[in-house]
């Protein structure tokens, strides 16, 4: 152990050079692992301002006390169609929106009165949300993708492996929707197959960017705790974090006693720094050196 025996010797850093073994195209059997590792992400945090992703809700919460999401300064989770309750909740959104479209389409075609295709279409669907919504309650929470940041290691459940880190790489792959397209990140293992994908989709690419770089700093034990309001009770627990926090003067309850109109404030300022941040001139095989000597260049300094 180091930094106080906090952290492990298996831990994270991102400054400590380690002999990684190359990518190996040969593992990543199948065209569909080709395909989500098609487009690699640039290894690096860069831009580093999360504050586009901030809700009054985490604010709130953070005000009353509630402390409900897998996110402290040990280890975070990552949920896939694996748990069970992922699964259901999935199946809860889905059901919820052919409801709805069911009854808007029975509203609208059959005014005057029902046809026999409403019991395909609003109420079996509505049955199905229903008992997804219970079995959603009920279900365990578990096969979840831990990030631990203490250890460094990143447990795989189902394949039942532990992986280091530093040996995953970042990809974003699209799917095409009728509505849209949507981005979504990927965690690579570089020499086999094993890989995790990302719940979360996004319509803009440079989501999966900030995503991939709040992963990354997140696990980096060089480098402070994202400054989001679901980490903020754990800062003074985390050496690193505690230590810039105290160098750089931030308020131990910078979000607690924010006002929520100013929480609404930063989500917007927040956003603006992603959309003009440059994030095509960060290429995985290629970082410009102005991006390197400005590292976090999104976070904010206090005085």
């Amino acid at each position: 152990m180091n930094h106080d025996n906090w952290f492990a010797d298996t831990a994270y850093d991102s400054r400590k050079k380690k002999d990684l073994p190359p990518p190996d195209p040969a593992a990543w059997k199948g065209p569909k692992e080709r395909t989500l590792r098609a487009h690699p992400l640039p290894i690096g945090v860069y831009c580093g301002d999360y504050r586009i992703d901030l809700e009054k809700k985490e604010v709130e919460d953070l005000k009353k006390g509630i402390h409900e999401y897998v996110l402290n300064h040990e280890y975070t989770e990552m949920a896939t169609l694996a748990n069970p309750k992922m699964a259901f909740g999935t199946l809860q959104w889905v059901a919820g929106a052919f409801t709805v479209f069911g009854i808007a389409a029975e509203v609208t075609v059959h005014t005057i009165r029902p046809s026999n295709n409403a019991y395909w279409c609003v109420y079996i669907p509505f049955i199905i949300f229903i008992l997804s919504t219970i079995l959603k309650k009920i279900v365990p929470n578990k096969n979840n993708y831990v990030f631990n940041r203490r250890t460094g290691l990143v447990t795989f459940p189902k394949a039942k492996r532990v992986i280091p880190f530093a040996e995953l790489d970042g990809y974003y792959f699209c799917s095409q929707t009728t509505v849209n397209v949507n981005y979504q990140l990927y965690l690579g293992h570089r020499c086999t197959p094993f890989g995790v994908t990302s719940p979360n989709d996004w319509h803009w690419r440079s989501l999966v960017h900030l995503e991939w770089e709040f992963l990354q700093q997140y696990m980096d034990t060089s480098m402070p705790l994202p400054d989001v309001p679901e980490l903020e009770p754990y800062r003074h627990l985390d050496p690193t974090t505690a230590a810039y926090d105290k160098e750089h003067n931030r308020p131990p309850r910078y979000w607690h006693d924010m006002p929520l109109e100013q929480v609404e404030k930063e989500q917007k300022e927040g956003a603006e720094v992603v959309k003009s941040y440059p994030w095509s001139r960060l290429r995985a095989d290629h970082i410009p050196k102005e991006a390197m000597d400005k590292l976090l260049p999104g976070a904010r300094l206090f005085s």
